[in-house]
């Protein structure tokens, strides 16, 4: 009986496995509405959103009028929120609120808003 050799087959298993993982990571990111990445920060989607935005688009994305949104963050500053190197209190906020609106995993947020789920994780933490 002849021994089986792995080595052999190493560079012909190698691709198989690599195309399998991508594939299922698409499935699960399709299954569970986890957002494509646009390569757009988190920073210019609030701005996009809410300088061209429409009114219907800003409540449907944030569940808030632009006016509202605008108010509690000025609201937060005074309480004593504050930007940091990274995030500013709009984006801070707009991250918060849209974890609510669409009950969204740190995964998503952090895809989403272009962060790590580091800093994902400590905005929520500061928010509850």
């Amino acid at each position: 009986m002849d021994s089986f050799d792995f080595d052999d087959l190493l560079p012909d298993i190698i691709p198989i496995i690599a195309i399998g993982a991508v594939k299922q990571a698409q499935e699960q990111q399709q299954g569970k509405g986890v957002p494509r990445s646009t390569g757009q920060g988190g920073g210019d989607y609030l701005r996009e959103l809410l300088n061209c935005g429409s009114d219907k688009r800003i409540y449907e994305v944030l569940r808030m009028r632009k006016s509202t949104f605008g108010a509690l963050c000025i609201n937060l500053r005074k309480k004593g929120l504050k930007d940091t190197r990274h995030l500013r209190v709009e984006e801070q906020v707009g991250m918060f609120i849209w974890t609510l609106n669409y009950s969204a995993s740190s995964r998503a947020v952090a895809e989403r808003f272009q962060h790590s789920k580091e800093t994902v994780g400590r905005l929520v933490l500061l928010f509850y």
